[in-house]
């Protein structure tokens, strides 16, 4: 009789057989217990780091990178990680050699797999990485800190005296790229990238590397009957050329609420004035700027600007100059007026200004007359100078390229007239320019269709370089700007 009882459990095992043999679940062990057939195909790793490290996981390419500090033995690491998934292998908490990829398999509750490799690099001597909270310092000891990690919200706090930069090359590609928010805390200036910013440089060779704000010297913008002050001036971005974004960050300026605002990418030679006024001190409103826009607005005792590029940004005050007094000759206790003011008290005594403009008085040379302003150049020469006169003075300056003297649209190439050499002799070759509006002067040394342009500070360092004031050109920016700028002249 005992025997019957038996017979249910037996028909129930068969049934399991029975019908997990037609799905693959052969003997009905994954149905029985509830593993593989019908279970879930979830299987990832949604978190991977060592003590040393925080991974950054791509789910799209299932790869795993880690940074570790400099000096790290990574031959023993030992990662702790959370899967979805039923089982991994190795499992956390094992030791493992990352000298190499290594390969980590999460398995799912229906036996499916996904590998993920995982890469260790170690950073240099003078590298540092964000921790798991997303927080950096930048010291003398580590100035560069690597950002690898597209989702974490980083801030980096620079320690004084330190010149830091910020490393997003992971995310840069031809000069361009989608960085995530990065905050940058500094004595100089404080600076919020908000997440999700395309940042694009003008030169696609750009390594991603963003210079951390550093305080920095500018020329002020020289303007008659007022003196400048500077009042902060910091660098940021990428000396050598611009960086742009597609959403405005946020500059932070202590101490400067108030002040005139500017930014310039030749230290100084040429300047911008932001006039525009934020309505508000917040990200719609930085947003709405236009391409490489820029606005500032007083918050506190503090000036925020709010941009879409990167370069030097300087604020200032300005206040009205009385005029000059006269000084008599033979030197003295006088203070030392710059080549700009001297040159505009030399223009202020002579009815001739130096200009490019053709008058039409003339002057005899041989039997031709050559107008103030004409264009000449030696027969079978192709550089093209234009004259001017001052007094008993002649002069001739090279007009550098095609595009130079295009740029000017008075000039016209039919009346570039062929001259002897001796003609073109006559005339003293002038080196000396300032651009139209300002009175700084500078000395010009050509090679071919470039050149470089010297800023010389002072009227003392003019005057003893035995140069003639009366030799300056008035020249555009098109002309000033096809000369790159050397070392200053003082």
């Amino acid at each position: 009789m005992k025997k019957i009882y038996y017979i249910p459990a037996i028909l129930a095992l068969l049934a399991i057989v029975f019908f997990g043999q037609g799905n693959g679940d052969f003997f009905g062990l994954k149905t029985a217990f509830g593993y593989g057939y019908g279970g879930s195909s979830a299987k990832a790793i949604v978190e991977f780091n060592f003590p040393e490290g925080q991974g950054v996981i791509n789910e799209t390419d299932h790869t795993i990178a880690v940074n570790v500090p400099y000096g790290t033995d990574v031959t023993a690491l030992i990662p702790t990680y959370t899967i979805t998934g039923v089982s991994s292998l190795p499992a956390s908490g094992i030791a493992n050699n990352f000298t190499s990829p290594q390969t980590y398999t999460v398995t799912a509750e229906d036996v499916t797999t996904q590998d993920y490799i995982v890469t260790v690099s170690i950073l240099t001597e003078t590298q540092t990485a964000p921790d798991a909270s997303g927080n950096a310092t930048a010291d003398s000891g580590t100035p560069e800190v690597v950002i690898t990690n597209p989702d974490q919200a980083v801030t980096v706090t620079v320690a004084n005296g330190t010149d830091a930069d910020i490393d997003v090359s992971a995310f840069i590609a031809g000069g361009t790229g989608t960085i995530p928010q990065i905050t940058i805390n500094s004595d100089d200036a404080d600076i919020e990238i908000p997440g999700s910013t395309t940042v694009t440089s003008e030169d696609p060779t750009w390594n991603g590397v963003i210079a951390a704000p550093t305080a920095t010297t500018v020329t002020l913008p020289d303007v008659s009957g007022e003196d400048e002050t500077l009042g902060a001036a910091i660098e940021i971005g990428f000396a050598s050329t611009k960086l742009s974004f597609d959403k405005a960050v946020r500059i932070l300026l202590p101490g400067q609420s108030g002040k005139r605002v500017i930014y310039t990418r030749d230290g100084g030679v040429t300047h911008t004035e932001i006039t525009t006024v934020c309505a508000a001190d917040n990200q719609a409103t930085g947003d709405a700027l236009a391409a490489d826009g820029d606005c500032k607005i007083s918050v506190g005792s503090d000036m925020v600007v709010w941009t879409k590029h990167f370069t030097t940004f300087a604020t200032y005050t300005s206040t009205a100059t009385s005029a000059p007094a006269t000084s008599s000759g033979g030197g003295g206790g006088g203070g030392i007026i710059g080549p700009s003011d001297a040159y505009a008290n030399w223009l202020a005594q002579n009815a001739q200004a130096a200009t490019p403009t053709p008058t039409p008085t003339g002057q005899v040379l041989g039997e031709q007359a050559y107008a103030d302003g004409a264009l000449i150049r030696a027969k079978g020469d192709i550089d093209v100078y234009i004259v001017k006169y001052v007094g008993a003075k002649k002069f001739k300056r090279l007009i550098l390229s095609p595009s130079v003297f295009n740029s000017y649209g008075h000039l016209k190439w039919s009346d570039v007239l062929n001259v002897e050499q001796s003609v073109l002799d006559s005339f003293t070759t002038s080196d000396l320019v300032r651009a139209q509006g300002n009175t700084k002067v500078y000395k010009l040394t050509a090679s071919g269709d470039t050149g470089t342009k010297q800023w010389i500070t002072t009227a003392v360092v003019f005057n003893s370089l035995g140069l003639d004031w009366a030799a300056i050109y008035e020249v555009n920016l098109v002309d000033l700007n096809s000369y790159v700028t050397g070392e200053n002249i003082k």
